[in-house]
């Protein structure tokens, strides 16, 4: 992350994609769990630099994919680095997960390791309901609450030890998470059903 022009922190994205190996691979474990036809649409919710918007494409021959994110530099680099252009299988749009809907309803909807930064999982998880299909599914993977907590105070911690202070900003160790009890709540709350949490 930096600090844009205008004194908030931006997402690089040229930096996330060259170094999001384990986010990637999380993914792929994910991915590897979905009997995909080939033929569906997804929306990649959170798509950062599009490493994982590049691996659903290739898995949907005949699909769409809308990457997602509310980051402009993950954007940018996800437009660049897409293994199709952007208007034919794929699109990438500017958005907030917490209002963001759909143009029209998509098969499913894909996240990983992106929903712990979104404030409002009860709205998130409605606006989901309000994107997908009848027989629509969700695949996320994100942190979980307790452990996201964890590493927060230990990065905490290291912004007042040199060297690593100068390097540090505070707000962007804001994850929120969300413990399997609340996750399955909000997504009955929010109409769905054939729940399956879990907590690795």
């Amino acid at each position: 992350m930096q600090v844009n022009d205008g004194g908030t922190l931006e997402w690089n994205g040229d930096a996330y994609h060259r170094l999001s190996d384990v986010q990637f691979n999380v993914a792929m474990t994910l991915i590897d769990t979905l009997a995909l036809k080939g033929d569906e649409s997804l929306l990649d919710a959170g798509c950062g630099s599009g490493r994982i918007t590049q691996v659903l494409l290739s898995r949907l021959p005949k699909g769409r994919v809308i990457g997602a994110d509310l980051s402009q530099s993950m954007l940018r680099t996800a437009r660049r680095e897409c293994i199709a252009k952007p208007g034919q299988r794929v699109d990438f749009v500017v958005a907030d997960l917490q209002t963001y809907v759909t143009p029209q309803p998509v098969d499913g909807i894909f996240s990983n390791m992106a929903l712990h930064f979104v404030h409002d999982h009860a709205q998130m998880y409605r606006n989901f309901a309000a994107c997908l299909q009848p027989e629509g599914f969700l695949a996320l993977q994100f942190g979980h609450s307790q452990l996201h907590g964890e590493l927060r105070d230990n990065l905490m911690h290291l912004m007042n030890e040199p060297p690593f202070g100068p390097y540090l900003h505070a707000s962007a160790f804001n994850f929120r998470g969300c413990d399997p009890h609340n996750t399955r709540l909000f997504l009955q709350q929010a109409g769905f059903v054939n729940i399956e949490v879990s907590s690795l």
